[in-house]
């Protein structure tokens, strides 16, 4: 099968002038009088993606990303080579800026309609099924039917997300779509790509976010200074975009471990944790109810109410449980999901050997779980419950986000979603026996 997107030694020059006059006396020299300095912003760029591929483009900020997908989107124009693609002009979609076009005195539903119509889509492509989806999704309530003057910017890439995502195009070019939105939504936006790249739609992904070129991308290539440095396997290009980073300065320090707190229960009281509650109003919630998780507080090691954590950093995860009905052994446990809703960690006291206190009616206790966030830098989401021998009694889901961040003092010690213990370790060397080469004249 023919690939959807060819691109053949693509380059981009822009001409940098030192002042107005300086391009005002060139042009009257007719180019005779040269001014200006040539700048490529790409060079030599090649590649080519099948059809219903997801194709990542990476590399540090000013390799020419962007660049490359303004050409490509028909924003530039190319200084050498050529590209293809094999799709006709209303089914390519270029998702650069969120929100671009909207009137801002139309609604979100006219907007939807107005936009659907400078793309090429007619109003008969438009259903109003299309247009319920994209209402579901993009999931900002009454506000889809009110002017987006008043929309929050959240809202404003809420909607221009879902646009795009549901007029089903052969060719998508995305710069950086899943860093919109809050993480639950950029869940919505992972499962969704991951459904249209099935049902045939093409992607050229841009990002910075390495775990997503990891999960949806089964190539791509990694720009430095506007030259394509590799081209292949994601996982490959991920490690060779790191060793770009990380190699600039590798004498930088490591950085200093959270010290404990000197009392380890300090802050483990209920009216504490309820103070601090993290727990969401009618939110997502199932179970028997035999006891349940009243309230719960997220803490760093000093003691301080936080949602953020360094990588390597400590958080406590204080669950206030209360007794409704008698249970003899009572577990209470946490699973932590990253932002494309895969499960990256899920224990409890149980599975650690930690065995709780019966309960009764009226009792209650506040369980602690103390986790070390070795997590690729990322928001995540959280699930927290009280369980019994497999038994859901109450489980609290969809919670958080908390975020890792990397604080930039050193280069990351892993790659991947999490950290595990490795020790190193080497035997000594075995020397190599040193000839000697004696001659009588020598002596």
């Amino acid at each position: 099968m023919s690939p959807l997107l060819s691109v053949e030694g693509l380059a981009k020059r822009f001409k940098i002038y030192p002042s107005p006059w300086a391009r005002a006396r060139e042009w009257a020299t007719g180019g005779r009088t040269r001014q200006h300095t040539d700048f490529w912003a790409l060079r030599d760029v090649s590649f080519a993606v099948p059809r219903g591929e997801c194709f990542g483009v990476i590399g540090p900020n000013g390799s020419g990303k962007t660049t490359l997908l303004k050409i490509l989107s028909g924003v530039l124009e190319p200084s050498e080579g050529c590209y293809r693609i094999d799709a006709p002009a209303p089914s390519v979609y270029s998702l650069l800026e969120l929100g671009t076009g909207f009137h801002p005195d139309l609604t979100g539903r006219e907007n939807v309609d107005q936009s659907a119509h400078l793309l090429g889509r007619t109003s008969t492509s438009l259903t109003p099924e299309a247009v319920d989806r994209i209402e579901e999704f993009a999931d900002i309530g009454e506000f889809f039917d009110r002017p987006i003057r008043f929309y929050s910017s959240g809202m404003l890439v809420r909607l221009g997300f879902a646009l795009f995502a549901f007029l089903e195009p052969d060719l998508l070019i995305v710069d950086e779509a899943l860093s919109v939105g809050d993480v639950f939504f950029q869940q919505k936006c992972a499962t969704r790509i991951e459904a249209m790249r099935k049902s045939g739609t093409t992607f050229l992904f841009v990002s910075h976010d390495m775990e997503a070129i990891r999960r949806l991308c089964r190539d791509a290539m990694v720009l430095s200074k506007g030259e394509p440095v590799f081209l292949g396997p994601a996982e490959e290009a991920v490690n060779r975009y790191h060793g770009l980073l990380f190699g600039r300065d590798p004498h930088r320090p490591a950085p200093h471990l959270q010290r404990r707190a000197a009392d380890p229960k300090q802050g483990m009281e209920a009216d504490q944790v309820g103070r601090g509650n993290v727990l969401r109003p009618g939110g997502p919630r199932h179970g028997s109810r035999g006891i349940e998780v009243a309230g719960a507080r997220i803490t760093d090691l000093h003691g301080r109410d936080t949602l953020a954590v360094p990588v390597g950093g400590i958080l406590n995860f204080d669950l206030l449980v209360e007794g409704r009905e008698t249970v003899p052994s009572p577990s209470a446990g946490i699973l932590i999901f990253d932002r494309f809703a895969n499960l990256v960690f899920g224990s409890g006291t149980g599975r650690h050997g930690h065995r709780l206190p019966g309960m009764g009616p009226g009792d209650s206790m506040v369980v602690r779980l103390s986790l070390c966030m070795n997590l690729q830098p990322g928001r995540y989401t959280f699930t927290l419950g009280v369980s019994e021998l497999g038994h859901v009694h109450d489980w609290h889901e969809n919670l958080g986000p908390f975020e890792v961040y990397h604080t930039g003092e050193s280069p990351m010690r892993f790659d991947g979603i999490a950290e595990l213990p490795l020790e190193c370790r080497h035997a000594e060397p075995r020397r190599a026996a040193v000839a000697l080469d004696v001659t009588l004249e020598s002596l």
